[in-house]
Order: C-alpha cells, then sequence, then structure tokens
C-alpha cells in the first residue's frame, strides 16, 4: 500500500473536523477532574500504574464530560487496539487511531501535533509493554515536545510508568477501584479521581 501524502491526510482533517478550523479563542488549558490544568503546547506525562484504575474514567471524562469543550475533537492513538468504543458515548468529535506498535503510534502523534487542527491529542500507551517504549528514543518525545510548543497543541500522554524526559509535567494517577465503586455512576466515580505531582526527571530509562 503507497504511503498517503500529509497534504491529503490534512484535507481529509479539514472535511472531517471543519470546526477544529474555525475562528474562536484558544483554550489555554484543559481541566479534568482529578488532575491540574493540562497547558497547550505541552506534553503532559499521566502515568497509570498496573496497580491502580481510573485511565478509562479519564478517557470518560474526556470524551463524554466536557459540555464547554464539546464542539472541538479529540485524537486518541491506540496502540495495540485496545480502545473499545462501545464502552462510551462521545459528546465530542474523535479521531481514534489505531496502532500495531508504539513507534507507528509516535509517527501518528507526530503527524497530529504538528498539524496542529486537533487541539488536544491523546496518546494511551497504558498498556503497552515498558520494553517496548524504552525503545523509543528521548529524541522522538523532544521532537514532540517542539513541535506542540509551535502549533499550540496539548499531547497528554499515559504511560505504565515514567519514561518521558520531554515532559512538561508528570502525575500518577493513584486511585484503586473496589466492587462496590464499580457498582457507582461514572458520574460519581469522577469526583473520586485522584492523582499527584511526579518530579519530571525521574526517568527509568532512557535512550537517546
Amino acid at each position: 500500500m503507497s504511503a498517503v501524502p500529509i497534504s491529503e491526510l490534512r484535507r481529509q482533517l479539514r472535511e472531517r473536523f471543519p470546526a477544529a478550523h474555525e475562528e474562536r479563542p484558544a483554550a489555554e488549558s484543559y481541566q479534568l477532574r482529578g488532575m491540574p490544568p493540562l497547558p497547550k503546547g505541552t506534553i503532559t506525562e499521566l502515568v497509570t500504574p498496573p496497580s491502580v484504575s481510573g485511565s478509562s474514567l479519564l478517557l470518560s471524562q474526556l470524551l463524554e464530560d466536557e459540555p464547554e469543550n464539546r464542539e472541538l475533537p479529540l485524537a486518541l492513538i491506540d496502540p495495540g487496539d485496545h480502545f473499545d468504543p462501545a464502552s462510551y458515548r462521545p459528546r465530542r468529535p474523535l479521531l481514534w487511531l489505531r496502532s500495531a506498535n508504539p513507534k507507528k503510534s509516535l509517527q501518528a502523534a507526530d503527524l497530529l501535533v504538528r498539524d496542529g487542527n486537533i487541539p488536544l491529542v491523546l496518546l494511551d500507551c497504558s498498556l503497552t509493554p515498558l520494553r517496548e517504549l524504552r525503545q523509543i528514543p528521548s529524541s522522538s518525545w523532544y521532537r514532540l515536545r517542539t513541535l506542540a510548543e509551535s502549533s499550540g497543541t496539548s499531547l497528554l500522554a499515559l504511560t505504565p510508568a515514567p519514561l518521558i524526559a520531554a515532559a512538561a509535567a508528570r502525575y500518577e494517577l493513584e486511585n484503586s477501584f473496589s466492587l462496590h465503586d464499580l457498582s457507582q455512576l461514572r458520574n460519581q466515580l469522577f469526583t473520586k479521581l485522584q492523582s499527584h505531582p511526579l518530579k519530571t526527571q525521574t526517568i527509568l530509562t532512557s535512550h537517546g
């Protein structure tokens, strides 16, 4: 299969998400319950260790619970094809990109962040094996940071451990829900989402 030119991908994005090309005051940050604001033009890393839960709630909040931003599209980059669209009822335009490995996911993030037409990009690597994520060169993350600063796109990356040295901020999800919690409505669980900041220089491993 021949590669699709970037110009053609941009055209398809404009047709699919015309609202993203309309002039409007740009949001300086995105606020999610249980997390500090996500500033525009930066990479924010949210560490979601296997021992905690809540990443699916965070995605649900992004898709279903932002009435003031419902006209703005969200891009979800999904390494490993873990996202189940039947489990959500999106209230905003969603561009869902599935990829076979983290390298392809970084290429998709590079394209979307550089283009700048989708203001918030979610790279969900929370279920990606650490050995695969550690093979991503640090230079790839720093390139994404530079592109985000230039385009104003916010990139939220979910990882199973601290990995992204280029992140402007890093937080760790700290919820562990019980069976009783799981019987509650999502709107009730949103209020229980909690995270705490981590030092941005705390990295388990890094490749240049």
